[in-house]
């Protein structure tokens, strides 16, 4: 009997040393050629219950964690760009610890050699880049349009040396996908593009937050609607249209319609051949859609100009051969603004985008745009400022006319001047209130007398975040710095 049971204990151990696996990185092999996102990959019982790994890049500590577990291995991830690390030989290292008697100590380590090549094996001309879109009747480009803004309250100090990841750490968040299909083309490379909002993959309506309320609204997806924009073959447009919508038969008596536009163009790209290093004048086409004018309408984009733009370099970007170019803009002055807002403020205000376009697609597969907003402002004797500051709302130009017959509507215009206005009008009297997404309003039936139903716009925005810090702003007495920063990435599915 003794015998038994010593048999059975030695084949209990030995079920578990072969259940805890030798702890090594098992992909991606020493030697290897990588880019962009790096996947640590390790045996998935590799790791103790006790244990926790130390990720060590280039010789620096970067973070310990317990590695999240994958189909079949657990894995860490390294995002070559984003932490800014150099073309070139990397050393990876991974270090097991385990606690004993609630001290950790070093029971295994792991160690690869990886060359890093974001920017390997893509050729540059000896005579530039000719960037130019290939529109082609047929295709159909989806992107997801992810969107953060934050409105702080700022100190002197603050507004000097907060870094804006931190201001857009506490930021609210919208996404939305945005269909890009070319339904013509013309010679010289035009493009006739419809743009359309579209639901998350496997759903029938799609949720964003509207400036007219503080929650998410539910569109279904008939009442999102197109618009069409013929670019030229650089992305500037040549003319915009936003085709009637005309309710079937028998339903004119519809209590209201509330429908979704989506005025968001491509970025633009430089008009002259570009090479590595070089600048070249630029501009931003922002989305503008004024319903109460539909019918007179033959264009949807405000550009602004001149911008600094500038060929950053060659990269690879979502698997895809990039250029990667950068576009610019700052001033001081806080257009749009009362005389009497103008004289309570003093502003600052910038827009930058970072582009990647796909050589071999040829679209832009990633942007980056960044707009920052500073306004010092005379708060009132009467109030305390800070607290809560105003609802970053995403939507610019909010609250203007329906079309014909229908109610209010706002669009995703992003005019600078009018997320300044906005803005400045939360704090110039009117109670704070969420900012968001441009929605169409209630178009009550009926519309035109021939039967043409309203067709309130509106887009896709986030409401602003709370105000950073509590209590009264810092700074001189009696002012404040109120910083607007709104944060897009547009990047095409894969």
């Amino acid at each position: 009997m003794k015998r038994a049971l010593g048999s059975l204990l030695i084949g209990i151990a030995a079920v578990s040393a072969l259940a805890q696996s030798s702890f090594t990185i098992v992909r991606p092999a020493d030697g290897s050629r990588v880019r962009e996102n790096i996947r640590l990959l390790f045996p998935m019982n590799s790791i103790p219950d006790t244990g926790y790994v130390g990720i060590y890049i280039g010789g620096k500590f970067v973070e310990a964690l317990v590695p999240p577990k994958g189909a079949n291995y657990r894995y860490y991830d390294i995002d070559t760009k984003a932490r800014g690390i150099q073309d070139g030989p990397l050393t990876i290292e991974a270090v097991l610890f385990v606690d004993f008697a609630d001290k950790p100590r070093i029971v295994d380590r792991s160690e690869i050699q990886v060359t890093v090549a974001n920017s390997a094996n893509i050729d540059i001309p000896d005579a530039g880049f000719k960037l130019a879109y290939k529109f082609r009747p047929g295709t159909e480009w989806v992107y997801n349009l992810r969107q953060k803004v934050a409105v702080s309250n700022l100190s002197e100090t603050m507004a000097n040396s907060t870094s804006r990841q931190s201001l857009l750490a506490g930021a609210d968040v919208e996404n939305i996908r945005l269909l890009y299909a070319v339904d013509n083309t013309y010679a010289g490379g035009d493009g006739l593009v419809r743009i359309q909002a579209l639901p998350e993959k496997g759903k029938r309506t799609l949720s964003l937050t509207t400036e007219d309320s503080d929650s998410a609204r539910t569109f279904e997806d008939y009442q999102v609607h197109p618009i069409y924009m013929r670019l030229n073959s650089i992305g500037q447009q040549v003319f915009g249209s936003v085709p009637r919508y005309f309710p079937l038969e028998g339903t004119a008596g519809e209590g209201f319609r509330t429908d979704l536009f989506v005025p968001y163009p491509l970025p633009t790209l430089p008009s002259a051949t570009v090479r590595a290093g070089g600048l070249y004048p630029a501009k931003f086409q922002l989305g503008d859609l004024d319903l109460s004018k539909i019918d007179d309408l033959n264009s949807l984009v405000t550009d602004i100009e001149p911008v600094r733009g500038e060929f950053v370099g060659v990269e690879w970007q979502n698997g895809h051969p990039c250029v990667r170019l950068r576009h610019s803009l700052s001033g001081r002055d806080p257009r749009g603004a009362s005389e009497t807002q103008q004289s309570r403020v003093r502003g600052a205000q910038s827009i930058e985008e970072d582009i990647w376009f796909a050589l071999d697609l040829g679209t832009v597969v990633k942007m980056v745009r960044t707009y920052t907003i500073d306004a010092r402002i005379a708060a009132p004797t009467t109030a305390a400022a800070g607290g809560g500051a105003a609802g970053g709302g995403a939507t610019a130009g909010g609250g203007r006319a329906g079309s014909a017959g229908g109610g209010s509507g706002a669009v995703a215009n992003w005019r600078i001047p009018d997320i300044i206005r906005r803005e400045l009008r939360q704090f110039g009297g009117d109670a704070p209130r969420s900012g968001g997404a441009g929605a169409g309003g209630q178009g009550r039936g009926g519309g035109r007398q021939e039967g043409g139903g309203p067709v309130a716009g509106g887009a896709g925005g986030a409401g602003g975040g709370a105000a950073a810090g509590g209590g009264r702003s810092g700074g001189s007495a009696g002012t404040r710095i109120v910083r607007i920063t709104v944060e897009q990435v547009f990047e095409l599915e894969k």
